[in-house]
């Protein structure tokens, strides 16, 4: 598993820098696909990302192949995530 976990202005850092292949905001949290995970499907090896739908279509521009497995959960677990997160009117 490749995770960072840093600060706002880190994550800035390195998208500005072309670290991440990928990245987003979401819920006042940022997040990003390291360009590492191109050299391992270049390789040949599976990857699994957990990613946001913003840049899918871009995702399939760059590996035509790939694969997207959508997973949750009862529509009443879900509501009660969302309630108890207290982000949603």
């Amino acid at each position: 598993m490749n995770r960072f976990l840093g600060g706002r202005s880190e994550f800035d850092f390195l998208a500005d820098n072309g670290v991440f292949v990928f990245f987003w905001h979401s819920n006042n949290h940022k997040y990003g696909i390291s360009k590492r995970v191109l050299n391992d499907i270049d390789c040949g090896k599976h990857v699994v990302v957990n990613g946001s739908r913003e840049y899918y279509e871009k995702a399939l521009e760059i590996y035509p192949d790939i694969v997207s497995i959508l997973i949750t959960a009862p529509d009443e677990v879900c509501v009660q995530r969302l309630l108890r997160r207290g982000r949603e009117d």
